[in-house]
Parts: C-alpha cells; sequence; structure tokens
C-alpha cells in the first residue's frame, strides 16, 4: 500500500494544527494550569487573527466547544492541546 499525505509548516509561536475535524492549540508551559491556559490563549488568539471573531464571540465558543487533551505530563513542562471542532 502507498500512502502520499502533505504537511504545511508555518511558524508563528506555539504549535497549532488542524485536520479535517479539528483546529487545535498546544500549551507547553512550566506547570499543567499554565499549559492549559497557553492552550486556551493560543486558541483564543487564533480564532481571533484568522476568523476574525470578537472577545465575545470568541469566549462563546470556546466556553462551549473546547475539548482538551493532556499530551504530556512527565517532562518538567507539560504539554496540554486544546481543540475545537471546525465547521465547514
Amino acid at each position: 500500500m502507498d500512502i502520499q499525505f502533505s504537511v504545511g509548516v508555518q511558524v508563528r509561536g506555539a504549535p497549532r494544527m488542524e485536520n479535517a475535524d479539528y483546529l487545535m492549540a498546544s500549551g507547553i508551559a512550566g506547570s499543567i494550569d499554565d499549559a492549559f491556559r497557553g492552550a486556551t490563549t493560543n486558541l483564543l488568539r487564533w480564532l481571533e487573527t484568522a476568523y476574525g471573531l470578537n472577545a465575545a464571540e470568541v469566549s462563546s465558543v470556546l466556553g462551549t466547544s473546547v475539548v482538551y487533551d493532556v499530551a504530556e505530563v512527565v517532562d518538567p513542562q507539560p504539554h496540554v492541546v486544546g481543540a475545537i471542532v471546525e465547521s465547514s
């Protein structure tokens, strides 16, 4: 079986990822609390800049749809990923 895929990389600070289903943003920090804040802030900034949402709209989206995954906690810098479903 042959599989082909492509990856585009753009450096903009904290890691952000997207696929057909989700917009995902990472938070990597010295504590798990700061990693959660970083992931949330990263998603917030993404929605503001890429989608033109204001603070109230971003709060509504994140308050009702963000899902968090703890990607790593054994490293000195915990890693949290915040994700929201991307609608077409």
